[in-house]
């Protein structure tokens, strides 16, 4: 892993026209580049692999509480739906049967109107 680094290192500068020749020891000779690649990059990857980790959990946690909600939204627009859809055929059957008893038919409007509401709501 050292070889790698020495060579990033200096494939960086010799890009950049950097790198001019140096006096003493290289970096990863010193005790300081020695902890750096020693201690330092191994626990800077483990920390990325960690914040890598943790974002995937997040985004799972989030994407699962947005599947629960669009269901439970749904499943309580269901219900409402069916309410309002069994209020309406109640009612239509109620009026039909007071017309019926008094012998009278509906005035179309009112007829009409609930025929339209049915229809709406029976509609997928």
């Amino acid at each position: 892993m050292q070889a790698f680094f020495e060579w990033l290192i200096l494939h960086d500068l010799k890009h950049e026209g950097k790198l001019r020749h140096m006096n003493g020891p290289q970096f990863f000779q010193t005790k300081m580049g020695h902890k750096f690649y020693e201690h330092d990059v191994p626990r800077i990857a483990d920390s990325l692999a960690c914040i890598a980790k943790e974002l995937k959990n997040a985004t799972e946690h989030k994407e699962q509480q947005q599947q629960d909600l669009n269901e439970g939204e749904t499943a309580y627009l269901k219900e409402k739906i069916i309410s309002i859809t069994n209020y309406v055929r109640e009612i239509n059957e109620s009026w039909e049967m007071s017309y019926k008893k008094q012998g009278a038919v509906p005035y179309p409007d009112a007829k009409s109107v609930m025929s339209v509401l049915t229809r709406l709501l029976r509609k997928p």
